[in-house]
């Protein structure tokens, strides 16, 4: 260093005195020796560890918001990076990255699982759909004393079935599967029970139910007791509600009474699908 800069501690601006490859001809060593003695202290940072910054550094409070089962909830479906800008929305004096947020899940035993999805009802028509249920509840009340035919009718659609793209194997091999064995037709099944009768009625069409099909449904069943009305006890499916079906219905003396969104309990037929 003495010799390159006339001093043991140069600078970075520091001007050169000899050339390197003079320095490695007097001292009789290679030019690349020469080049990183001279170059590493002038070059090279002090690396000092790192302190965590005062922002990053999470209480107590932070970490059980970040792993509460309600935070967990409300933040269904967001990425670790959108989910940490949450974060610091809620507390402007914090950040945490998205790869910090995953080791905090690790630590606290947080992994990626299905999620069980149901249909919620919304909390502004509750005291609608209770005055509903009380509708349909005294209209099958009367169909019932009236000793009239009460069916429960309802859809199910059959898609093709799908192979995992995961299974289990044994080392050094791979599952092989005709997909012929797997799939299937798509087709759509409209049923009816009763008390009474049991199955009432079973069709099956190669493609979702519209409402000529449906129509053609409610005939069948039509057939069964021409001459005794017939109260049908159906979901809000759209093909239920149109002026097509509800024309129908009145010309074969059959009156609908309809169940309430989101209660599929109510519904005996369901029990038959599952």
């Amino acid at each position: 260093m003495l010799l390159r800069y006339r001093t043991s501690k140069p600078t970075r601006t520091a001007a050169t005195f000899m050339k390197l490859a003079t320095i490695a001809q007097m001292m009789q060593v290679p030019f690349s020796q020469v080049k990183y003695v001279c170059s590493r202290d002038l070059l090279a940072k002090k690396r000092k560890p790192k302190k965590a910054k005062e922002e990053r550094i999470l209480e107590e409070q932070h970490i059980a918001f970040l792993t509460s089962q309600d935070t967990l909830r409300r933040w269904t479906g967001y990425t670790l990076a959108f989910r940490s800008i949450l974060f610091h929305r809620r507390f402007p004096n914090k950040v945490i990255s998205a790869t910090a947020l995953c080791r905090l899940y690790k630590k606290h035993q947080i992994k990626r699982k299905v999620v069980a999805r149901f249909k919620g009802c919304n909390e502004d028509r509750i005291q609608e759909y209770l005055e509903w249920q009380e509708e349909s509840w005294q209209e099958l009340q009367e169909a019932w004393r009236l000793k009239q035919r009460v069916v429960y009718v309802d859809e199910c659609v059959f898609t093709k079935s799908t192979i995992p793209r995961l299974e289990y194997a044994a080392k050094g091999f791979n599952q092989t599967v005709d997909e012929k064995e797997y799939y299937h037709r798509y087709f759509a099944c409209v049923a009816a029970i009763s008390v009474d009768r049991g199955v009432d009625g079973v069709m099956v069409f190669d493609q979702a139910v519209t409402a000529e099909s449906f129509i053609t449904f409610l005939e069948a069943l039509h057939k069964q007791t021409p001459r005794e009305p017939i109260n049908v006890f159906l979901d809000n499916l759209v093909v239920h509600k149109t002026e097509e079906v509800r024309a129908a219905m009145k010309r074969l003396n059959m009156k609908p009474i309809w169940n309430i969104p989101y209660r599929f309990d109510f519904m005996p037929i369901e029990l038959v699908f599952s």
